[in-house]
């Protein structure tokens, strides 16, 4: 069944994924981040809400992460399905696709202005290298050309259920994994960083990037402490979860190997 998604692409910089770990500190917020939009929710598996958002325009010149997810099987619309495929679906204003290495806690990255990235800590320069995966979110650096009120949308076929799955990385400290909420889990419950964690086990800290402030939004359970849009928090409904947007979540040990959903 074709689907049909539209997100707002908030024009924001990634600051850099080796602060990852100062948010296992009440108050560390500083890192990448994902955008407050990434794809668009979900109700069930035959309702497909639009999400539109506008943003704030960037500074001339400044490119910006944002995170996206795939929650379509868009391998029809996105050609090559690669991350120099991604970056020519979205126009001349996008220039790098990334991803959070999870074993490394390092971004795989491809830039298509220089021909060049890294995957797995090893340096490419054929962008069939860079794969891209149905289900799965990337971090998408967009620069001020895009209209701050622009959209990203995709069309492409549901997924069969249970075909999106996750394999976690955890250690001690936890290490973060980068995520999306499948569509097929409409009827799991996941209403908060609380609902995801529990449904995911093992899980310290649930995270999201707000593309405005470039910093992270979190909900550190063990605290029972949180930032959502600048805003401390100290309940987990104050920080929602939405189907098919992308989340980072830090897996302790005991999570390691796991498999998410």
């Amino acid at each position: 069944m074709k689907r049909f998604l539209s997100t707002g692409i908030a024009i924001a910089l990634l600051l850099g994924l080796g602060i990852l770990a100062v948010l296992a500190r009440p108050g560390g917020g500083a890192l990448l981040g994902p955008p407050r939009s990434a794809a668009a929710p979900v109700s069930g598996d035959t309702q497909q809400d639009m999400s539109n958002l506008a943003v704030p325009n960037a500074p001339a010149g400044t490119p910006r992460y944002n995170h996206i997810a795939l929650p379509l099987d868009t391998q029809a619309s996105i050609i090559p399905f690669t991350a120099q495929g991604l970056l020519n679906y979205i126009g001349s204003s996008a220039l790098q696709v990334a991803n959070l290495n999870a074993s490394s806690q390092t971004l795989d990255f491809w830039d298509g202005t220089l021909g060049f990235g890294i995957v797995g800590g090893t340096p490419v320069f054929d962008p069939s290298q860079y794969p891209l995966q149905v289900g799965h979110p990337y971090l998408v650096q967009i620069d001020s050309s895009f209209p701050p009120t622009g959209t990203f949308s995709i069309v492409g076929d549901v997924p069969a259920a249970g075909s999106i799955t996750f394999t976690l990385v955890g250690n001690t400290p936890c290490k973060y994994n980068e995520i999306m909420v499948p569509l097929d889990q409409y009827d799991q419950g996941l209403n908060n960083a609380a609902d995801l964690a529990t449904a995911i086990g093992n899980v310290n800290i649930v995270a999201k990037l707000n593309a405005t402030s470039q910093t992270l939004d979190f909900w550190d359970l063990s605290l029972g402490f949180g930032i959502y849009d600048g805003v401390p928090i100290y309940s987990a409904g104050d920080f929602p979860i939405k189907l098919g947007y992308p989340y980072f979540v830090c897996v302790n040990a005991a999570g390691n190997g796991s498999i998410w959903p």
